[in-house]
């Protein structure tokens, strides 16, 4: 407890760890210099102090972290799991079934579970659009590089009261 309120205080201590730094790799190294980049474990850390979240972020993240629990250790909970519209069984065929030549579960860092129609797009608090968002049939395999050259959608404002 005492190393995180330490890092939180000065995130540049995480740096000077030989084990972190061993792993960095040369651009890394150089980024950190600038201090245009922090290992991980001080970026987990500090962005919860430097954004605030609104809502529709938070409901984002926790629909991500939902789905990558029930493909990774087939966890059955929450709602994301629930407005699938399936299993998480079927779910893992029907991905194994739209994979690309050269994908398989063995590689699954090289290409990411892609929303067709991206979460942002979504009024999250909005049980209806999350059930849609979360049905399995907007879901589909993406190799990586393309996933992240896609357009990035202008984000949905909440409907207010």
């Amino acid at each position: 407890m005492a190393w995180k309120l330490q890092c939180k205080k000065n995130p540049a201590l995480l740096q000077k760890r030989p084990h972190i730094a061993d792993r960095m790799g040369e651009a890394k190294r150089a980024l950190a210099q600038k201090g245009r980049w922090l290992p991980s474990a001080v970026q987990f850390v500090v962005q919860p102090l430097e954004k605030p979240q609104d809502a529709q972020s938070r409901l984002r993240s926790k629909l991500r972290s939902r789905f990558s629990s029930a493909i990774h250790y087939k966890l059955k909970t929450g709602s994301a799991i629930r407005d699938l519209g399936c299993t998480v069984e079927e779910f893992l065929d029907y991905i194994a079934i739209l994979f690309q030549p050269g994908m398989s579960w063995d590689n699954h860092g090289e290409w990411h579970l892609d929303h067709i129609e991206p979460l942002a797009t979504f009024d999250l608090t909005d049980p209806e659009q999350v059930s849609n968002a979360c049905h399995y049939t907007n879901i589909r395999p993406l190799w990586a590089k393309d996933n992240l050259a896609r357009p990035r959608p202008r984000r949905v404002r909440a409907k207010t009261p």
